[in-house]
């Protein structure tokens, strides 16, 4: 809780990071330390140190993430049907539950776009070993938390939430864009990639690449991993993929979600990730 005075000068740092006059006399007042905090729910700890010391952050190079995408199977047709307010109860619901996982797991949330959520492991550098197989097991937990959260509260034939999730891992470029505002950006084709993955997903399934099923093997060879039967991926060609965890029955080829066959690398949120 802010002490009384202080919300409108912490939001002025958080919007106006960069001005670092302004957090030097945060710190002195106590509130830069409410500051740091906050950002370090959007930004990595090494990088909020980083501009709370005065410092420009530029781009880093990380060789070895792993990318979580998800979005919510059918999300243009409840949308349709349930009011705004029903509609962000119910992605709180869900993203709460999501942020405690990430936290109790070490993974670090990227952003949530509608009803896409995006995640990553090993930006600090600290998740070498295992980086993948985290991710593995934070996108098993999250697709089973949603299969128990209700999609409407008021309704309970409306059933439960059913996520598609894709994987993928290689390298990016991370930097912090902006000044007012600033955010916490990946850049680089595996981030592509890892949003190909989940559009070619099913519902309440986990979808990977070569490279993230490779990974988790060394990492962890008790998390089950399905090969899938070669599928064609927009800008990449034929991709040998997998399940994770459990594979659908007849796995051979996704349905096409309502704005794939216009423009595959887009979710039920309207969202565009491209190269």
């Amino acid at each position: 809780t802010l002490r009384r005075g202080c919300g409108a000068q912490l939001l002025t740092i958080v919007n106006d990071i960069i001005d670092l006059r302004s957090l030097g006399a945060a710190c002195e007042s106590g509130v830069g330390e409410e500051a740091k905090t906050m950002l370090q729910r959007v930004m990595p700890e090494h990088v909020v140190s980083a501009m709370m010391r005065g410092e420009k952050v530029p781009p880093e190079r990380k060789d070895a993430v792993t990318m979580f995408f998800s979005d919510v199977a059918g999300f243009v047709a409840l949308s349709s049907r349930m009011d705004e307010a029903r509609v962000s109860d119910l992605l709180n619901r869900l993203y709460a539950q999501f942020d405690d996982l990430a936290h109790y797991h070490g993974i670090h949330k990227l952003e949530t776009i509608g009803d896409a959520y995006l995640a990553a492991t090993n930006l600090g550098g600290d998740q070498v070993d295992d980086h993948a197989a985290r991710m593995a097991q934070f996108a098993m937990a999250a697709a089973e938390v949603a299969a128990e959260t209700v999609i409407d509260t008021e309704d309970a034939r409306a059933g439960f939430i059913q996520i598609r999730v894709g994987l993928h891992s290689g390298p990016v470029t991370a930097c912090v864009l902006g000044q007012q505002s600033p955010k916490y950006t990946l850049l680089g084709d595996t981030v592509n990639v890892a949003s190909r993955m989940e559009t070619n997903s099913r519902p309440g399934y986990i979808h990977c690449t070569q490279a993230t099923a490779d990974l988790i093997r060394a990492q962890d060879p008790t998390i089950p991993l399905h090969p899938r039967d070669p599928i064609e991926i927009k800008g990449k060609g034929l991709m040998q993929t997998y399940w994770v965890n459990r594979r659908p029955p007849s796995s051979t080829s996704a349905p096409e979600s309502p704005m794939s066959a216009s423009s595959p690398g887009a979710s039920q949120s309207g969202r565009v990730f491209e190269s």
